[in-house]
């Protein structure tokens, strides 16, 4: 896998900016430091946009969705950027004319001053321009893993991932799914926390076909179960760990479940096997 943060340092895809403002009350170890934060690449880390980018959006074809409109926001930033620095360079170079050439003293003082600002306008808008190329390559990277990936490939065994069905009416297959595991996560947290499904999440879910609606409830109280299963397993481990008593950690921080809504929470929630080996993705699983 291609370093993708090291190749665009050594490559120079970002010119260097240099500390232009009055530094005179500040030391040399100062002004080092403010060149490193101007000159900082400051893009969204791709661990980012694996998991709060892509991995939120549940389902492997939204997740690709999402990937895809990113880059297509990004190019249409750098498109933009493009142009803007090509009219730098003209208003740069205008500015350089009329300084050489102005005759009236102000005029000429005016021009030097507009071509500095302009020098670093440019550069700042060129280091912009190279963080977006970054970005740009980051989420291609990203789109191609997940391509070659079991995951980027559908589940009938076609061996066509899900690239090959875009623009077709298979994305409203994978749209259904989509909002199934959507709300189903949603209700999930309701009842873990509430005891039971909210107003707002249960109204979507009863604006769906009955049989949708069967499935999305189903799938909330396995995931529900699911991370219950989880909780109690990591909790039991950090008292076990601290030297605690059984049950002090869900004393201590978990929020209390109000009692008349504890028995709906401990019905509606099927039993699992406590043998068996916990998923902690349990909603992209």
């Amino acid at each position: 896998m291609i370093d993708r943060l090291k190749q665009y340092n050594e490559n120079g895809m970002k010119p260097l900016a240099t500390v232009t403002s009055n530094v005179s009350m500040m030391t040399e170890e100062d002004q080092a430091l403010v060149a490193t934060a101007i000159n900082k690449e400051w893009t969204n880390p791709k661990f980012k946009l694996r998991w709060f980018v892509g991995q939120t959006q549940i389902t492997p074809f939204a997740k690709l969705r999402q990937w895809l409109l990113e880059v297509r926001s990004r190019e249409e930033a750098i498109s933009t950027i493009e142009y803007e620095n090509e009219k730098f360079q003209i208003e740069i170079d205008r500015c350089k004319y009329i300084a050489d050439n102005e005759t009236d003293p102000f005029e000429k003082r005016l021009a030097q001053a507009e071509y500095k600002h302009k020098l670093r306008q440019r550069t700042n808008s060129a280091r912009r321009l190279g963080d977006l190329y970054l970005e740009r390559q980051q989420l291609i990277d990203l789109i191609n893993e997940f391509n070659e990936s079991d995951e980027g490939k559908l589940a009938d065994g076609s061996g066509r991932t899900y690239m090959d069905v875009l623009d077709t009416d298979m994305e409203n297959q994978f749209e259904q799914e989509l909002w199934t595991n959507r709300l189903a996560k949603q209700a999930a947290t309701d009842l873990l926390f509430y005891g039971r499904i909210g107003t707002g999440n249960m109204d979507a879910i009863l604006s769906m076909d009955p049989a949708q609606q069967t499935d999305t409830l189903k799938l909330a109280f396995t995931y529900g179960a699911q991370i219950q299963n989880i909780q109690n397993k990591i909790t039991h481990e950090v008292e076990i760990d601290l030297g605690l008593p059984n049950g002090t950690v869900n004393e201590l921080l978990l929020p209390k479940v109000p009692v008349e809504t504890r028995p709906v929470l401990a019905d509606a929630l099927p039993q699992v096997d406590q043998h068996k080996e916990d998923e902690l993705d349990v909603y992209n699983s």
